[in-house]
């Protein structure tokens, strides 16, 4: 009877479990902040990524990141646009991420800081409607100190 119950939990698990395929999906993001060439204090960053995944190794993101204050750093809302090249292996798929976008300080007067992405992480395809991910990208910023970003997040996939 238990390798009955264990067989048929196996197979609705692998029914649930399948390569990521053409749909929406959206994730709320939680991660942190790091500036790599000062001394200035690390952020907790908090946002949200939607993104259309096209075949099984492309997909594009645009996502929303709110940088909250950290003394004496202000805080910062971060847009981006984001392609991401997956390289599925079963449950999990690897990815690399090249994108652009843009972070505006809440400092009156103060301008925008455009930036270049670069990313790489591994994410838990869909396990019936949910996904998960985890990774970093590297900031390049426009005339300003470089950032580090490590990134999670749980979502849901259409």
């Amino acid at each position: 009877m238990k390798k009955i119950n264990l067989t048929i939990l196996l197979t609705i698990l692998c029914l649930g479990l399948s390569s990521a395929q053409a749909g929406f999906y959206v994730r709320p993001t939680a991660g942190a902040v790091v500036p790599l060439s000062s001394n200035q204090n690390t952020q907790v960053s908090l946002g949200v990524t939607a993104g259309y995944q096209f075949v099984k190794i492309f997909a594009v993101e645009g996502s929303y990141s709110r940088f909250l204050e950290n003394d004496p750093v202000p805080a910062a809302n971060a847009y981006r646009l984001t392609g991401i090249a997956r390289v599925p292996t079963g449950v999990f798929a690897p990815y690399a991420s090249l994108g652009t976008g843009f972070i505006s300080y809440d400092l009156p007067g103060s301008d925008s800081t455009y930036f270049t992405s670069l990313g790489a992480g591994v994410t838990v395809v869909k396990l019936f409607m949910f996904s998960a991910n985890v990774g970093v990208e590297y900031l390049i910023l426009d005339g300003a100190d470089n950032l580090l970003e490590p990134r999670a997040s749980i979502g849901v996939h259409f």
